[in-house]
Order: structure tokens, then C-alpha cells, then sequence
């Protein structure tokens, strides 16, 4: 399999392998915290806002323990990727009603629905394969996730 385009949106420091969070909003605040810290948004106010509003309308919580966490913004300075992982998982009120252990917030401007669209489907398919899941949830580090993911 081709190494994931997300990787290209996916910086090293944007990637937690243990999220302290306890619940959904605490886990997109420490994953908006790294899009942030990296300077990859313009105005996290306005982004945190989007993830919101989007959430409240529909649980971005999958199958198989995965959440995508999304939004287009005006905020957003390009498409850009946090990765967090928590092993014993955290409610996003998922399709199938288990915790979710592996959480992509994908934040991108609000103008470019193209690759947002692409991002969102590129994790879906990945996370999709039980090897690739697998291989993901039991990476314990930065390194290890980020090779899973370009495996």
C-alpha cells in the first residue's frame, strides 16, 4: 500500500501517543493546542468554534474506535492533522457505541473542501484495514505511529 497523503499534513509534533484528555471537547482542545503551537492556525478561537458547531451537528465518532474530529474554517491558515491516541478510549458518541482510541481533528480553510474531503476519506479507508489498525493502536510512540501510518 502507498504511504498515506496525510503524512504530508501531519507533523511529528502534532502527534500525541497517550492524550490526556477524558472526554471528546477535552481531547479536540489538546488537539487544537498542538495545531496551534505549531502555528498552523490563524485563529484557534474560530476554529475551536467550527469543530464545535460540527460535532454538535453530528458525532464525528466512526466504527472500530476511530474518531475524525473536523471542520472547514476561516481560522485555518491550510489543511492541516492532530493525532491523538488513548488507549482505553474516550465517548464520541461512535456508530457502534465503543470509545474511541484513535482521534485525526482535521482542520482545513474553508475554501479548499477538496482536500478536506480527500483527508477525511484517506483516514477512513486506513483505519479501515485491521492490520493498519492494529499496527496503530499499538504504536507507543511519535516514531512508531508516524512509520504505521506510512507503512
Amino acid at each position: 500500500m502507498a504511504p498515506l497523503k496525510l503524512v504530508r499534513y501531519l507533523k511529528p509534533s502534532c502527534v500525541i501517543p497517550v492524550l490526556k484528555a477524558q472526554t471528546k471537547q477535552e481531547a479536540i482542545e489538546e488537539l487544537l493546542d498542538c495545531l496551534r503551537a505549531e502555528g498552523l492556525l490563524e485563529d484557534v478561537d474560530a476554529v475551536r468554534e467550527d469543530v464545535f458547531a460540527r460535532e454538535e451537528q453530528m458525532s464525528t465518532g466512526l466504527t472500530d474506535g476511530l474518531a475524525i474530529p473536523h471542520a472547514k474554517s476561516a481560522g485555518a491558515r491550510q489543511l492541516c492533522v492532530a493525532l491523538g491516541l488513548k488507549p482505553e478510549g474516550i465517548d464520541f458518541a461512535s456508530l457502534d457505541d465503543k470509545p474511541s482510541k484513535a482521534i485525526f481533528l482535521v482542520v482545513s480553510r474553508v475554501d479548499r473542501a477538496g482536500p478536506h474531503l480527500e483527508c477525511l476519506a484517506e483516514i477512513a479507508q486506513f483505519y479501515s484495514r485491521p492490520e493498519a489498525r492494529e499496527r496503530l493502536l499499538k504504536a507507543r510512540s511519535v516514531e512508531e505511529i508516524m512509520a504505521s501510518l506510512e507503512a
